[in-house]
């Protein structure tokens, strides 16, 4: 039930549809909306770009860091092994020679095994540097990935666009052609044959 008043609203709503500077001032509301929209969306993107350079600088520390990182813990695993080398250098080298003179052979030498380990290590740290820059490539991977996803989504998002536009236009035309009695030039080439 419905009151007088709310009749009243309803019946000048229909009005102004009706009408035709009704319609337009629902048409210039609905622009300057969808204007306004648009202005927000440049200032937030404004916004976001001025953002970049925080982020550029925020991926480059985060390189240089896992970069430095991976050369710390090189250094000190090596570091860790050529004290651990010389500690037990002397004592090796004691108990080769009396396992030389004992058997009467020859056994690698505390060189050779000191060599041996220190391309070993030498290895290692080339490993964990040669893993961080996979990882900083990967991640750049990821990042390209995205940014072509957004050119996708950007261009789909323009196409969407435009067959929306050509069908709604389609569409406004069938329908005035229909209201007006008038067939569209399609239907009366088709008649003509």
């Amino acid at each position: 039930m419905a009151s007088r008043k709310d009749e009243k609203n309803e019946g000048t709503a229909r009005s102004d549809t009706n009408n035709p500077q009704g319609l337009q001032q629902q048409q210039e509301s609905v622009i300057r909306s969808i204007d306004e929209t648009k202005d927000n969306i440049r200032v937030a993107v404004e916004e976001a770009r001025q953002e970049i350079p925080k982020y550029n600088q925020v991926v480059k520390e985060y390189q240089n860091d896992t970069i430095d990182a991976s050369r710390q813990i090189a250094e000190s695993y090596l570091d860790s092994q050529k004290q651990v080398i010389n500690s037990m250098q002397s004592v090796w080298n004691q108990n080769m020679n009396q396992m030389r003179s004992w058997w009467g052979m020859q056994i690698i030498s505390p060189q050779m095994s000191a060599d041996m380990y220190t391309r070993i290590a030498s290895s290692f740290a080339d490993a964990t540097i040669a893993m961080a820059r996979i990882g900083n490539n990967m991640m750049f991977a990821n990042m390209e990935a995205a940014k072509t996803s957004m050119n996708y989504a950007r261009d789909n998002a323009k196409e969407l666009a435009r067959v929306t536009a050509n069908f709604t236009g389609t569409f406004e035309q069938s329908s005035r052609e229909a209201t007006n009695g008038r067939p569209s030039e399609e239907v009366e080439r088709r008649r003509q044959r």
